[in-house]
């Protein structure tokens, strides 16, 4: 039985051998083996020129000085992982070339393998590029690399222009010398991909952390198109800019990334190529940007269609910082569950329309909320904590806003602003409809109303606003409500004397809401007696007090003075001095 299995054994090998001389074989030809560096090539780029369409390349620890061409369907990983897996460029413009990347911009041109995985590996060493596809048509997927900016010039770390369903995940990019700013000096960088995941990276020290940028004029405009991308989990700090988004990138969602300490902007909107087209059905969801220079998020002049900002944590001490700065001609927008807390303007509105702005914690030390320039319409504001208030400036229209149930709150050692509608506002269609406000007080506002709460000018329609932060909408102006004695109603003074000022009949005018009134017409009645009163109508003052001129008693045992304001709660008030046991007690000792 064994001799039969080696004979058998025996004439397979033979069989093999013949074939192997009539129709040679290579490495690549093995199908499904995996091929090993060092062992079965010495280098990299030998081990993918001698491999099958589709193979597995595994690299073993070690420092490759080298430049790698990839020109084949295939999956290079190095098992040992980045740590100990080094390729060095040399100086070379690229490090890892996905299919043709020098040359002229071309994608009906050159090569352009289906599918390549790059994974494990500490590139450095680059001047330009380190892990590129240029003009891609297939899928690149570039997991757990460390990319290590070492040259003057170095320019973007990752790059995949063209593809689809790329990924590009678990990546460290430390790019502490990158010389060139703009999206040229991007982290990661992707231009016109389709379905591509960008997640769970950390970048620090480029120019820009992360880059999508889709329309690049220079080529087929289909080529171009860049949508439905997943940008989440990334860790960004240390850049100039956080994420870039580059021309009509559509459907993209930026989920739960972390940017800090970026010296301007978390995240912004920009041209591509000139194209004149910006983002569209744009999703910013659940991110954190601490610590920014200017803007965690801005548009500026440059319109999206289809903006989301939701349940983002925003925070920055910088004196020029502002949360989100949402650009003129954005449109169909929700701006809802976020916290920003900013030493400038927590949210500032250049023209919109159909914008929804609700449940948003906003503080913000110079203002909660600019909105300035013609052209806003169908925009609602409700149901805000808004510490920093709300200003309307530049020709803003308040007739593009609906402001109501917001909680409109003072900021502890700043002026209690709450809606100010500034002079260069544009008022002419009528007052901001600006009712079922909490005022931070149940009088209401103050400065131009009657309340004791956060202000409002002039322009603005406050009524009825809310008596209590989730109470009715049920608040009126201010008006004289009730009275009270405020000075003691009952006095021993001799007889035949001035009543002393401190003591003399005072009563205290209050509203509906238990605050002091001023300007009530309190009269003061001296009732039959010998004495006298003088400056018996008043006015009360602006703590709500209204006090009698003077008072000469006269003889009789009991002196009555009534205080009465008309229509009014409380109202008289009998103010009543005994002289009888005073007297008394003189006539017994004498």
């Amino acid at each position: 039985m064994k001799q039969a299995t080696f004979t058998s054994t025996a004439r397979s090998l033979a069989l093999a051998t013949l074939l192997a001389l009539v129709f040679p074989m290579t490495a690549s030809a093995q199908a499904g083996d995996r091929i090993q560096v060092p062992g079965d090539f010495a280098t990299i780029q030998a081990a993918i020129d001698g491999a099958g369409d589709g193979q597995t390349i595994e690299v073993g620890p070690g420092i490759y000085n080298e430049t790698l061409f990839v020109n084949k369907s295939l999956t290079l990983v190095a098992a040992a992982g980045p740590g100990l897996t080094l390729v060095h460029a040399g100086g070379a413009s690229t490090a890892i070339s996905i299919g043709t990347v020098e040359g002229d911009f071309d994608p009906d041109t050159g090569i352009h393998p289906d599918f390549v995985r790059i994974e494990g590996f500490h590139v450095l060493g680059w001047s330009e590029r380190g892990i590129a596809q240029r003009l891609g048509s297939g899928t690149v997927e570039i997991i757990g690399n460390q990319l290590t900016a070492t040259e003057g010039d170095t320019r973007s770390a990752i790059v995949i222009s063209g593809g689809d369903d790329s990924r590009i995940e678990g990546n460290v990019i430390l790019g502490t010398s990158f010389g060139e700013s703009g999206l040229s000096s991007s982290g990661i960088l992707t231009v016109g991909a389709m379905a591509a995941s960008v997640r769970n990276n950390e970048v620090s020290g480029t120019d820009i952390g992360i880059a999508l940028a889709a329309g690049f004029g220079q080529t087929d405009p289909s080529w171009a198109e860049s949508a439905v991308i997943d940008l989440a989990d990334n860790d960004i700090q240390a850049t100039e800019v956080g994420i870039g988004i580059f021309g009509p990138v559509k459907d993209a969602s930026l989920v739960g990334n972390h940017i800090a300490n970026v010296t301007t902007r978390g995240i912004t909107i920009e041209d591509f190529d000139g194209s004149g087209e910006f983002a569209e059905r744009l999703s910013i969801i659940n991110n954190q940007i601490i610590e920014f220079g200017t803007r965690a998020y801005t548009s500026s002049l440059r319109p999206v269609t289809g903006l989301e900002l939701r349940d983002n944590l925003i925070s920055s001490n910088s004196l020029n910082s502002w949360g989100f700065e949402i650009g003129t001609g954005t449109s169909d927008v929700l701006v809802s569950g976020n916290e920003i807390n900013i030493a400038g303007v927590a949210i500032f509105l250049r023209p919109l329309t159909d914008a929804l702005i609700e449940d948003n914690d906003l503080n913000g030390q110079i203002a909660a909320m600019g909105i300035s320039s013609a052209g806003h319409a169908d925009n609602l504001i409700r149901e805000n904590r808004i510490r920093g208030g709300i200003i309307f400036q530049d020709q803003a229209n308040i007739d593009g806003y609906t402001v109501t149930a917001n909680q409109l709150l003072s900021t502890p050692g700043t002026f209690p602003l709450g809606i100010n509608v500034a002079i260069n506002a544009d008022s002419s269609a009528g007052p901001l409809a600006a009712t079922c406000n909490w005022w931070e007080d149940p009088s209401g506002p103050s400065l131009t109303a009657g309340g004791q709460g956060t202000s409002v000018s002039e322009h603005v329609n406050f009524e009825p606003w809310k008596t209590a932060p989730e109470g009715s909408c049920d608040g009126e102006a201010a008006f004289a409500s009730s009275i009270a004695a405020a000075s003691a109603t009952i006095l021993s003074i001799t007889p035949d004397t001035h009543v002393p000022s401190q003591s003399l009949p005072t009563v205290l005018v209050l509203d509906q809401y238990g605050n002091p009134f001023a300007n009530v017409q309190v009269s003061f009645e001296l009732q039959a007696s010998t004495g006298s009163i003088g400056g018996a109508v008043q006015l009360s003052d602006s703590d709500g007090l209204a006090q009698l001129g003077s008072w000469m008693l006269g003889d009789e045992p009991t002196q009555t003075v009534i205080a009465t304001a008309n229509d009014l709660d409380g109202s008289p008030i009998s103010f009543t001095v005994n002289t009888d046991a005073i007297f008394h007690d003189r006539f017994e000792s004498e």
